[in-house]
Parts: C-alpha cells; structure tokens; sequence
C-alpha cells in the first residue's frame, strides 16, 4: 500500500505532513509526498480556476 500526502505550499499542516511522509518513508513504508508550490490550505475548491487544483485532483485519482 502507498500513502500519497499532497499539500500545499503555505498549508499550516504541511510540516506535519512532510514529517509525517518521512516517518513512514523511514519505517519502510511507500510513500509519495506532492507539494504544489503557492497553494494553500484547501486548495482543491479551486477546480476551473487554477490549473494545479485540476493536476492534484488527477494525481489524487491515479492513487484511489
């Protein structure tokens, strides 16, 4: 199984995502961590208005 965390760049919960996507990667475990640089908390609502919204939702699709 693999963990996927996407995140965005100035989300307030990406230090513990990322530390969390290190621990596991450290444990063994499959990890994929995806940070899109200006993006915020919650930044899929912006789907039809930017187009790394539009790339997160597909990358989050690959791994469901």
């Amino acid at each position: 199984k693999n963990l996927t965390v996407i995140v965005g760049e100035f989300d307030p919960f990406r230090l513990q995502d990322e530390a969390l996507a290190e621990q596991v990667g450290t444990a063994g475990g499959d990890v994929t961590f995806i940070r899109y640089g200006g993006m915020g908390h919650a930044f899929f609502n912006y789907i039809g208005k930017c187009a790394v919204a539009e790339d997160s939702i597909i990358e989050a699709n690959k791994r469901l």
